[in-house]
């Protein structure tokens, strides 16, 4: 087997957490592209400093709109661009993400809105609102 190795762009600071690499980003390179997202036959560059815009207003969204320091919030959706940034904006609000793929079945939902015991769920899309509703009556979120 052949092994290769490529060095760290950064070094790892054991008392980092995620939010700290953003952190760093923006401090380091503000305008870097960080994501690049379809738009129409082209892709968007969304540069670090635009991104951390937008995980500080969603995350004191979710401050305003109630949730709290070690809650847990269930996440409906497609993985893609806003999963990224809701992950990141409820990790600033100092909550955590929960989250449900939407192959998932409702009685998997179910489980894992229990298990998890998150205080609320957000869907992407009206097909995920059916599988919620589903189960709206045997769920305590």
């Amino acid at each position: 087997m052949k092994l290769s190795e490529t060095p760290a762009v950064v070094s790892p600071e054991p008392s980092w957490n995620t939010t700290d690499l953003l952190q760093y980003r923006l401090r380091e390179s503000p305008d870097l592209a960080l994501f690049g997202l379809p738009d129409g036959d082209r892709w968007r560059d969304v540069s670090v400093k635009e991104f951390h815009a937008k995980v500080n207003d969603l995350a004191k969204g979710f401050v305003a709109a109630g949730v709290e320091v070690g809650e847990r919030v269930a996440f409906l959706a497609k993985t893609n661009y806003e999963w990224t940034l809701v992950d990141f904006a409820l990790w600033y609000a100092g909550a955590v993400m929960v989250p449900v793929y939407e192959t998932s079945s409702s009685a998997q939902i179910e489980w894992i809105l229990e298990d998890s015991e998150a205080v609320g769920i957000i869907s992407e899309l009206p097909e995920h609102d059916d599988k919620l509703d589903e189960i709206a009556d045997t769920v305590s979120s």
